[in-house]
């Protein structure tokens, strides 16, 4: 008989917390049912209702737990009680959505001015796939100029992880991690992903967020701090 393996959601256990583009590590301080109480190491404050995530890592990858803000304290030290999903889900690999795109980006060296024009064939919170002419190479650094629809135009610092040159024309595809992204470039591609992610995966959305507020009402009150977390 096989026994089920014990949940990592434990008191005493540390984990990382991501929510608006802001990773932390925290601990479990107490679980009563669904509400989960974590030390919360920073003095920006999050909104009651924004959605964060607790990522437990193990050798076979993560679990994590998708939850709301339930209260929020009058001192950011004594950290913040969670309603968390019923469920947990794990990922063996990659944590973000990464969704098909086909936008017109710019690539050059740092602080440099000459730039190079290329497409964004994917994107995901931390990376994106581009296809461009520029000669890169694997671990370099570059700055992404990238106009995302009904958004401004953001840039960004990236670092080149993949490299495939091996497409005709000149043309080769590089994989990027974001290294540098600003608040708002942040919020941009969060909003992005999150509308996409809606077309594309409504039920599995509807599970992780049931009730996601509406982008609309969302940057009325406060876009920065309530941005979905993808």
């Amino acid at each position: 008989m096989t026994h089920p393996s014990p949940s990592p959601l434990q008191v005493g256990r540390e984990c990382y917390l991501r929510t608006s583009g802001r990773l932390l590590v925290v601990e479990v301080l107490g679980i009563s049912g669904n509400t989960v109480w974590v030390s919360y190491p920073s003095t920006d404050a999050l909104a009651e209702g924004s959605g964060v995530e607790l990522e437990f890592h193990d050798g076979d990858g993560s679990i994590g737990y998708h939850a709301r803000v339930a209260v929020v304290p009058r001192h950011p030290g004594n950290g913040l009680m969670l309603e968390r999903s019923e469920t947990a889900s794990r990922r063996p690999g990659r944590h973000d959505w990464r969704v098909a795109t086909d936008f017109s980006v710019w690539v050059r060296s740092p602080g440099k001015w000459r730039k190079l024009k290329g497409r964004m064939l994917d994107l995901a919170q931390n990376g994106a796939l581009i296809e461009t002419s520029a000669p890169l190479e694997a671990g370099e650094m570059l700055e992404l100029i990238f106009q995302l629809p009904e958004f401004a135009a953001h840039q960004l610092v990236a670092q080149v992880v993949y490299s495939d040159k091996a497409a005709s024309k000149g043309v080769n595809r590089f994989g990027l991690r974001f290294v540098e992204v600003k608040k708002r470039a942040r919020n941009a591609i969060t909003w992005f992903l999150y509308d996409r992610v809606r077309e594309l995966y409504p039920d599995e959305l509807k599970e992780l967020y049931p009730r996601a507020t509406s982008k609309a009402a969302t940057a009325k009150d406060n876009e920065e701090q309530r941005a979905p977390v993808l």
